[in-house]
């Protein structure tokens, strides 16, 4: 099992380092419907998943290594289809990679350290319905700063049967939003899970 489990990741990783060599966005897409990669990251993380082996830190520590640095390939790309749809696919693959790296070095006590639910569901098919509002607050020709609330639903389902969650997932809370000289975007988000109960703050830069 471990020996299948670590093929599947230097294959995953392969498949990633020949993304990441996608020179635009048109070239990116056509390697990522050649080589399938959403069939064999759903595949090779979720085997590491249940493996929980530190004989795959090595594996995993590629991977995730790989999934970060295409993150930021990823969100170079001036493509709408790109930045919609592959980031938060290529976000919730490095989750799932970081997690299981954690677990292959420290175990449960060092997961349980690093993300809230260690029991969040993984799957290949999802839908997502986001609806949020931003209201401008203050702006001085070099800032300008927006708030407002946003409410988040979807559903998580997987073709195996193995992934997934049993019901829907819904999540509310506020971001704020910093424009710096009308080009790179700080999104601030505070987070509430309805279904746990647990808060999350998250950060990201928007181009």
């Amino acid at each position: 099992m471990r020996v299948e489990t670590s093929g599947r990741l230097y294959r995953f990783a392969g498949a990633l380092e020949g993304l990441l060599a996608a020179p635009d966005a048109e070239a990116f897409e056509r390697a990522w419907q050649t080589a399938h990669v959403d069939r064999l990251a759903w595949e090779a993380l979720g085997s590491a998943r249940r493996a929980d082996s530190e004989a795959l830190e090595p594996a995993l520590d590629q991977v995730d290594r790989r999934l970060l640095a295409m993150l930021e390939r990823c969100r170079a790309f001036p493509d709408p289809h790109v930045i919609t749809f592959r980031v938060p696919e290529v976000e919730r693959w490095q989750h799932a990679a970081a997690a299981a790296l954690v677990g292959a070095r420290w175990g449960v006590a060092g997961l349980r350290t690093v993300i809230a639910d260690t029991g969040a569901p993984l799957g290949r098919r999802y839908f997502l319905a986001n609806w949020e509002m931003d209201k401008n607050v203050y702006s001085n020709g070099i800032f300008t700063v927006k708030l407002g609330p946003f409410l988040d639903s979807g559903r998580i389902t997987d073709p195996s049967g193995l992934f997934g969650s049993r019901q829907w997932l819904w999540d509310t809370g506020a971001q704020c939003k910093v424009r710096v000289l009308g080009s790179i975007t700080v999104v601030l988000i505070y987070g509430r899970d309805l279904r746990s109960g647990r808060n999350v703050f998250y950060g990201t830069v928007l181009r």
